[in-house]
């Protein structure tokens, strides 16, 4: 796509955040139907009726893209090699619980690498959003990762809803890291730690058992941020990886050879 064919995309994902916002706030604190997914958490009425009104505004927008949806899968293949990926309601333990750690992901997955995103967070005024080449924002400021020290630096991650010994590994890896690092958060929304990542609140992020929508819209966020993407080995970072590393330049190199010292990964 040219750039003025990126910034048309993403002038629709930011409407489409704009329409879901709306929903969310009106569902938070007041959710009145959730269901659980086996093995992927919670899903709530607030998470359905989000994801269709951003399908709805997407696909008037560039109907001759696909869609997928985290609710709906893949509702609509791609026939151009364009692909909506989108996450309604990342944190919807955070949201259901009445804690305003949530957001909606949206990005533009053109043949497998995304190239728009937007992240939105109603609770929090926080909107993200980047284009490939074209730099990262929030709320129309322009946002790097940040240039500190491990040693001073915030990390972040999550934990996979598998237990057994893939929870004892990443606790494992949440305590090397705790011992290099200002501290380690858990806020519960991968979209959202991700841009975080971005505008340097948090210096690195890993997480185990990501879906392409929890991260799509992050990547294109923390690359044109300045930051650095990979699984935990290193390699490039797929939509498909299991695993995902992601931080500043300087800290994704260190953070790689901690990584490499938890057992789950000789």
């Amino acid at each position: 796509m040219s750039v003025m064919n990126l910034q048309l995309a993403l002038r629709a994902a930011l409407e489409a955040s704009a329409e879901s916002r709306k929903i969310l706030k009106s569902y938070f604190g007041r959710v009145l139907s959730v269901d659980e997914k086996p093995g992927a958490g919670l899903v709530s009425e607030a998470d359905r009726e989000s994801e269709r009104i951003i399908q709805s505004v997407l696909s008037r927008h560039l109907p001759e893209a696909g869609f997928l949806g985290e609710e709906a899968g893949f509702d609509k293949k791609s026939t151009t090699g364009l692909t909506w990926v989108v996450d309604p309601l990342d944190g919807t333990h955070n949201f259901v619980s009445g804690f305003p750690i949530y957001c909606s992901s949206i990005a533009l997955v053109r043949d497998g690498e995304p190239v728009v995103g937007v992240i939105d967070a109603p609770d929090l005024g926080l909107t993200f959003h980047a284009c490939r080449g074209q730099g990262a924002f929030l709320n129309e400021r322009p946002i790097r990762v940040t240039n500190k020290p491990m040693k001073h630096a915030l990390l972040c991650t999550g934990f996979s809803y598998h237990q057994g010994k893939t929870l004892d590994d990443q606790v494992e890896i949440f305590r090397r890291f705790m011992h290099r690092s200002l501290g380690v958060r858990r806020p519960g929304a991968a979209a959202l730690d991700l841009a975080w990542v971005a505008n340097g609140a948090f210096g690195g992020f890993w997480e185990r058992g990501l879906q392409p929508w929890d991260m799509a819209a992050g990547i294109v966020l923390v690359e044109e941020a300045g930051g650095l993407t990979s699984d935990y080995k290193g390699a490039k970072l797929e939509l498909d990886s299991d695993t995902v590393l992601v931080g500043a330049p300087h800290l994704h190199r260190e953070m790689l050879e901690i990584m490499n010292l938890a057992p789950s990964n000789q």
